[in-house]
């Protein structure tokens, strides 16, 4: 199983953070490897969500459940390919404009192959992610004054 976690100091309010994240359906725009994420169903709290994501040399199709909870965490948990896939996003309020983001992930694929290559891939793709979700901050959220 891979655990991995990254965090940043960011210059945003977590509000805006937290939309960003939450912001499901704009994946594919901006997030490395994603070519498609789409909200199935939206419940109060949570979706069902369906993703296409290239990793590991391969295209992997699955749905995974997102949970919301404005605007502090967003949880995502996924089932095949993914033997175990939780994915968590915390923001924690330091200022009016300044967000303390974590990321954490655990993954396992279940295929000892695989689970080898995910184990080196993942924690890059999941410091990528963070990556993009700062540059799409800086893009979309005005600075504050």
């Amino acid at each position: 199983m891979v655990s991995f976690d990254v965090e940043r100091v960011l210059p945003w309010p977590a509000q805006a953070l937290y939309e960003l994240v939450a912001d499901v359906d704009s994946y594919a725009q901006f997030m490395p490897g994603w070519s498609s994420a789409r909200i199935l169903r939206r419940d109060a709290g949570s979706a069902e969500v369906e993703q296409r994501v290239h990793l590991l040399g391969h295209d992997w199709h699955f749905r995974s459940r997102a949970e919301f909870d404005p605007p502090r965490r967003v949880a995502i948990r996924a089932g095949a390919p993914f033997r175990v896939f939780d994915l968590r996003w915390d923001f924690e309020p330091l200022s009016a404009s300044v967000t303390r983001v974590r990321g954490a992930l655990q993954a396992e694929l279940g295929e000892p192959l695989l689970d080898e290559l995910a184990r080196h891939a993942l924690p890059q793709l999941l410091q990528r992610t963070m990556l993009a979700f700062e540059q799409r901050a800086a893009q979309r959220i005005a600075p504050s004054t």
